[in-house]
């Protein structure tokens, strides 16, 4: 009799888009009423988004403008993000809006830290 086996993945593993550490400066911009911003670091980043530490209280499904300083990027980056998971101020935001340029910096700077783990 075939007993099929069940194979545990890590979280990293079930992921669309491989995620990869790193330690940036970010700024998060909401929109409620009066424009707020907040600083906080990056912990890991993939093609469709990051994870952040805030030092501001978000809400889940809220939209907000990220901007950050990729180190070897030739600009500053941007975009439009919806919070998709909250635990105090810890954060994890879905890229919305990203354009081909965009796009191709944040998956240069993924296969760059690729390189570093």
């Amino acid at each position: 009799m075939y007993t099929p086996v069940v194979v545990q993945r890590k979280w990293h593993e079930v992921r669309r888009y491989s995620r990869f550490h790193c330690n940036w400066r970010l700024t998060v911009t909401c929109f409620r009423g009066d424009t707020l911003t907040f600083w906080g670091r990056a912990s890991d980043i993939s093609e469709e988004g990051l994870a952040a530490t805030i030092v501001g209280e978000l809400n889940v499904k809220e939209v907000v403008s990220v901007h950050l300083n990729i180190p070897l990027a030739q600009v500053p980056l941007t975009v439009r993000a919806a919070v998709r998971h909250r635990n105090g101020f810890f954060c994890g935001f879905e890229f919305l809006t990203v354009s081909g340029c965009q796009r191709e910096i944040i998956r240069n700077a993924c296969e760059t830290l690729a390189f570093k783990e």
